[in-house]
């Protein structure tokens, strides 16, 4: 006979099923009041087409490479996941709470220069360059 869960695993588990039917509930109801844009299509030939056009138009979050670089340390197989996710972490953090243009240049943890997310420290710096000279523009453009 397996053990009983303690009453502290109960809490937990009534607390982490209560949490996904919320999400559920709340879901739903989006769906059926309107809240949130539901789109079915009729075949596959739709679908590809409109989303075709969706992807034409497409732009990857600037820290796109980040984010994947710490999950390449989380699941990759070489990866050192203790050693490694904090500093990752610390990096995308850095990324996000930084200004556009203005991301870190510090060296990936798993992404290699083949990967299709690496931006290569050059990028990096003309992107840098190209942001500090619209804010400096910017800055110019409004004084009188």
């Amino acid at each position: 006979m397996p053990p009983r869960p303690s009453t502290n695993q109960q809490r937990n588990l009534l607390n982490v099923s209560r949490a996904l039917v919320g999400f559920f509930v709340v879901a739903s109801m989006g769906i059926v009041t309107g809240f949130v844009k539901t789109t079915s299509y009729s075949n596959e030939v739709e679908f590809a087409k409109e989303t075709r056009e969706q992807r034409k138009n497409f732009k990857p979050h600037r820290c796109n490479d980040r984010l994947e670089d710490f999950i390449q340390v989380l699941l990759g197989e070489d990866a050192h996941t203790w050693r490694d996710a904090r500093p990752a972490a610390r990096c995308l953090w850095q990324c996000l709470s930084s200004k556009p243009g203005l991301e870190p240049s510090d060296p990936y943890f798993m992404l290699m220069a083949g990967d299709s997310h690496y931006i290569s420290p050059g990028e990096r710096a003309a992107q840098r360059a190209a942001a500090a000279s619209a804010a400096e523009g910017s800055h110019h453009t409004a004084q009188p």
